[in-house]
């Protein structure tokens, strides 16, 4: 079941590190493995599960990916960067209000990293500059 077990490996974070560079790298499916990895000798590993997550949806399993951002949350339930990332998620399927709920849930924890949250969202009106929000070509002024 675990076979990309190495002998130089033993822990957690090992793995988990290990992921990372693969999935800098775009070697998601290797990533995966190592992220599994991790969670198996580390169930309560939020990391692993947030980075499992993000390889899911790169590879296009979006649904796959929710389910590893809401088990970090649980693990983990101030990670500002698991809401931004249940948001893009969410947007992807055109559901801006559980976007919304979840930037309002990363701001609610972090207020002063609002613009990091709503960057992917966040425009500005070519006439004047007026920074606003465009959720689904409805805009909303700042």
């Amino acid at each position: 079941v675990h076979g990309i077990r190495q002998k130089w490996m033993s822990t957690a974070k090992e793995y988990l590190n290990k992921g990372c560079r693969l999935y800098k790298e775009r070697f998601l499916k290797e990533a995966i493995e190592c992220f599994d990895e991790a969670i198996y000798l580390d169930p309560k590993d939020a990391e692993a599960y947030k980075m499992k997550g993000k390889a899911l949806k790169k590879l296009g399993y979006e649904e796959r990916a929710m389910e590893f951002y809401d088990k970090s949350l649980a693990i983990k339930p101030d990670d500002c960067e698991i809401y931004k990332s249940k948001a893009k998620l969410f947007l992807l399927g055109d559901s801006v209000v559980d976007a919304v709920e979840c930037y309002n849930n990363a701001i609610a924890i972090k207020p002063k990293d609002v613009y990091f949250y709503i960057c992917p969202l966040y425009t500005s009106d070519a006439a004047d500059d007026t920074p606003c929000v465009d959720f689904g070509g409805r805009r909303i002024l700042k």
